[in-house]
């Protein structure tokens, strides 16, 4: 029978943008393809259902969002172009992308090779990056948000809109999606980036082996094992695949948020550095290298073969018919995305004061989406009935059946009769008296149970299951070998998995009790099996000295390594290089080395002396140095301003930069000639000598009878060198 006629298809909201006909329909929106008749282009057109547009409060909270998400700007993002109300429509216009969902890939085709699975997934915690960058969180991360158009193009879609969703319930929930919602999220902790981390953990985990961490019968089965378990390493599934990856999911999908990366940037480096380091036998498990174009090409085919009619994509109760959309119609762009889809319906769970009637859609255990109480998820809220059918919930409608179970909306409430145990028999004799004869059977009975109870004691205590065993140290084996060993003892393993810097991943951390000690076998013996190193993120240490640096390795759980000094211009003592790229991801308690700066290389001082003080000074600070002229001294050896010395010396090597001290001559040291004619001997002597001259007397022919300088050689007046000698004529 044809579906119902949507009233909007043929419409124009705001006389502008016509609707052409609806793409997906869900819980919150309706998308449908759209032209702008200004801009003369395709569109996505996401119109909000009526009554999430009641009130004028509403309305608003969902522009602002549509507002906070334009501000992205990223090739990895859907667009949204304009928001708008046209009566009671409150709409949003985004990027048309023709194409494919991830959901629609991973359905057809299942497990990608890590070639692929990486692609899609550096895309995405690109585009992720950019939000977190903008203080945004995306809130529900899944294959149906990821569209993949028909040129290989990778787009994530719905940003802010989770946001806008719990605003507009009733309750003030939170939208997250079962299958990827994070731990905190189901325990009312809220949300913050590293919850996005937390579903891009899963949804890796998930690309790489076809299947979800986690199912169960019912949502709450889900969300409680997001809470109490840990994410499985991949490689169990899958044991081709390189341990690189076990460690990215861990990482991701820690429990506490405080141990994920703190942002979609951190973990799009670890990822990165994770595929620098992997083999083409890596990245394609030995066989031939297949594309995402491969995947979205072979995709595209198969949908087009089994697209759905028209009439059956505008019944607003098949949604189903939604997920087999034309290759050039595929836009899984609602706010609760799922429409594009129906192995994503909202699941909208009520908070326990909720006092009005609720209608829970139940979802398949692999993309539900599901409102999620602030403070957290009530167990009945989350226990969805088995068929496929809507149930009216309402509170109080559990009811106690007589056997203690609890009867709720869509289970059978089977109610028993009153508890009976078997009819006690009545003996067809009286045994108050017994005969010698069943009085001796009866002692025989009685010997009988007793001397079997002591057997079947002796049995289980000496060689059965209550026989104690000694546990063999299995420390460093790998997992197999160590329940090999225990079987043969007779006793059984209960294994549990933990995080080792020094254990092999796969091999046996610690055991309880410890190998030595005793243990029942019925008991069995705990091991430790090893998940390899927990991997973290290098912080940056350029520009630190090493104290800081020491810091902040040990904050990341990461030990400083080699430390070696090298000639820079950094200040000394500065870190200038580091062996592990700030932003990777390595083993907790690696060594990282260092190189340090032990400030610039020294430089050799010029030799200047003996040159004029302005060529000697303009040599120095050509090679970097600063130049102090000194006081100027007397020199004999050098003329006046020429450079007798510098201190330190020429040719020595010191730091470009130290000052230099010039020591500048003014010739030699000349002293007048004192005018010693007429003097005795003794006083001409004192005076030049006083002077700074030597003295040389010559006597007359007759002697120094009158012991008189008649004559003094040089002439008074002159300049000589002090020290030079002075001749003096004496009679």
């Amino acid at each position: 029978m044809p579906g119902r006629r949507d009233v909007l298809v043929g419409e124009v909201l705001d006389d502008r943008y016509r609707i052409e006909r609806r793409v997906a329909r869900g819980g919150m929106s309706t998308v449908y393809l759209g032209t702008d008749l200004k801009l003369r282009r395709q569109v996505a057109l996401k119109v909000l259902h009526p009554h999430l547009a009641e009130t004028k409060e509403s309305v608003e909270r969902f522009e602002a969002e549509a507002i906070s998400a334009a501000r992205l700007s990223d090739p990895n993002v859907v667009n949204v172009y304009d928001q708008g109300v046209d009566g009671s429509e409150a709409y949003l216009v985004m990027e048309y992308v023709p194409g494919v969902t991830l959901r629609d890939v991973m359905r057809t085709q299942g497990a990608m090779a890590p070639r692929a699975a990486l692609e899609v997934m550096e895309a995405i915690l690109s585009g992720l990056a950019a939000a977190h960058e903008a203080n945004m969180v995306h809130r529900d991360i899944k294959p149906e948000n990821v569209l993949i158009s028909a040129d290989g193009r990778i787009k994530l879609a719905d940003f802010g809109l989770s946001r806008a969703a719990s605003e507009h319930t009733a309750t003030g929930g939170l939208v997250g999606t079962v299958a990827y919602v994070s731990p905190e999220l189901v325990t009312g902790r809220g949300a913050d980036e590293r919850t996005d981390i937390y579903a891009c953990g899963i949804l890796l985990y998930e690309l790489l082996t076809g299947r979800q961490p986690y199912t169960g019968e019912t949502a709450w089965d889900v969300a409680m094992r997001h809470v109490n378990e840990t994410v499985p390493a991949p490689s169990v599934t899958v044991p081709e695949l390189n341990e690189d990856f076990d460690y990215l999911v861990a990482w991701a999908t820690e429990q506490q948020p405080d141990k994920r990366p703190t942002h979609a940037g951190d973990f799009l480096n670890a990822l990165r550095h994770v595929e620098r380091h992997l083999s083409e036998e890596d990245l394609d498990l030995g066989d031939e290298p297949v594309t995402l174009h491969d995947l979205v090409v072979a995709t595209q085919n198969l949908l087009a073969r089994t697209r759905p009619s028209e009439d059956e994509l505008t019944d607003a109760g098949d949604a189903a018919g939604a997920k087999h959309l034309a290759q050039n119609s595929h836009q899984a762009q609602s706010s609760d995305d799922d429409a594009a889809d129906n192995d994503a319906p909202t699941t909208y769970v009520p908070l326990p004061h909720d006092e009005g009637t609720s209608v829970v859609t139940p979802p398949p255990p692999d993309s539900d989406t599901t409102v999620v109480p602030e403070g957290g998820i009530p167990h009945h809220q989350l226990s969805l009935p088995d068929d496929t059918q809507s149930h009216e919930i309402r509170p109080g409608s559990f009811e106690s059946n007589e056997s203690g179970s609890v009867a709720g909306a869509g289970a059978s409430a089977v109610k028993t009769g009153p508890r009976t145990g078997r009819a006690a028999r009545k003996p067809s004799e009286s045994v108050s008296r017994p005969g010698t004869k069943r009085k001796a059977w009866f002692i025989a009975l009685i010997v009988f149970i007793l001397v079997l109870g002591a057997g079947l004691g002796a049995w289980w205590f000496g060689s059965g299951p209550g026989a104690e065993v000694v546990v063999p140290d299995l420390r460093n084996q790998t997992e197999a070998s160590a329940v090999s060993q225990l079987d043969e003892v007779g006793t059984h393993a209960n294994t549990s998995e933990d995080y080792s810097a020094t254990v092999a991943k796969g091999k046996v951390i610690a055991t309880d009790p410890k190998a030595g000690e005793s243990v029942r076998r019925y008991q069995g013996v705990n091991l430790v099996i090893s998940r390899g190193p927990r991997m973290v993120s290098v912080p940056n240490l350029n520009g630190l000295d090493r104290k800081a640096a020491q810091a902040q390795l040990e904050e990341a759980n990461l030990k400083l390594g080699k430390v070696t000094e090298r000639h820079n211009e950094a200040k000394a003592g500065k870190i200038i290089e580091q062996s592990e790229e700030f932003g990777s991801s390595i083993a907790e308690a690696s060594k990282i080395d260092v190189v340090v700066s032990s400030g610039p290389a020294p430089v050799e001082i010029p030799r200047v002396q003996g040159r004029n003080e302005s060529d000697a000074k303009d040599l120095l600070e050509a090679a970097g140095f600063t130049v102090v002229v000194g006081e100027a001294e007397f020199s004999d050896t050098y003329e006046e301003g020429a450079v007798i010395r510098t201190s330190p010396n020429g040719g020595e090597k010191v730091e470009r930069g130290s000052e230099i001290e010039m020591v500048v001559s003014k010739g030699p040291d000349l002293v007048e000639v004192p005018n010693v004619r007429f003097k005795s001997t003794d006083e001409a002597r004192q005076i030049l000598e006083d002077a700074g001259f030597e003295v040389s007397v010559e006597e007359g022919s007759f002697g120094t009878v009158l012991d008189n300088v008649v004559q003094q050689r040089p002439r008074a007046g002159e300049m000589l060198k002090r020290g030079s000698t002075v001749v003096i004529g004496v009679v």
